[in-house]
């Protein structure tokens, strides 16, 4: 099963105020950034089978990455967000980002994933995207992202995460805001 649902264009700010078009589309070994905080090369090459790698770019400087997969293998019913990331020099507590929204489209894009290549067999209230946050970015998926927290979890010793996932209903509803909000994301693979 291919993991991707091709490339888009986006609508994104660049300090705040000046409007361009990003794109998202899958990466390449080139795309992985090595000043980053996750080890991005590394990953790229140990990926798991199964996991796929999203760029987000304006004139072909990467913004954000995110890694997804779909599971369970045997019978695919949600995305697990495995790894999300923007630019270092975007990220703060500045109102005004750098380049804005990064993480939302990458989002967006994944949730967009699940609503495309999943079965709608699965019911509006089961879980379509499932992700685990450090305590940092708690605020920024609760909250921003409005994602629903489902509490908190050991995936190894001492390693705490916090587990958010959407529906199939919050699914639907967090694309349609992005693209209210942003402007409608455009297929570049017609």
């Amino acid at each position: 099963m291919d993991l991707d649902i091709g490339a888009y264009q986006v609508p994104a700010r660049i300090e705040g105020t000046l409007l361009k078009k990003a794109v998202l589309s899958p990466a390449s070994l080139s795309d992985m950034p090595i000043n980053w905080s996750f080890p991005w090369r590394e990953l790229w090459r140990s990926n798991r089978d199964g996991l796929t790698i999203v760029k987000m770019s304006i004139e072909d400087e990467v913004w954000g990455l995110v890694q997804y997969g779909i599971f369970p293998k045997d019978n695919p019913s949600f995305v697990m967000i495995d790894n999300l990331e923007t630019n270092p020099i975007s990220r703060g507590t500045k109102s005004n980002r750098l380049v804005e929204p990064v993480g939302k489209w990458l989002i967006w894009y994944c949730v967009n994933v699940g609503l495309k290549l999943l079965s709608q067999l699965n019911s509006n209230d089961e879980c379509l995207l499932l992700l685990f946050s450090k305590a940092r970015a708690f605020e920024y998926y609760n909250n921003k992202i409005g994602m629903s927290y489902q509490g908190t979890r050991y995936l190894s010793p001492g390693e705490k995460v916090h587990e958010f996932m959407f529906t199939r209903q919050g699914a639907i509803s967090y694309s349609t805001s992005q693209q209210k909000i942003w402007g409608s994301p455009t297929s570049l693979d017609s």
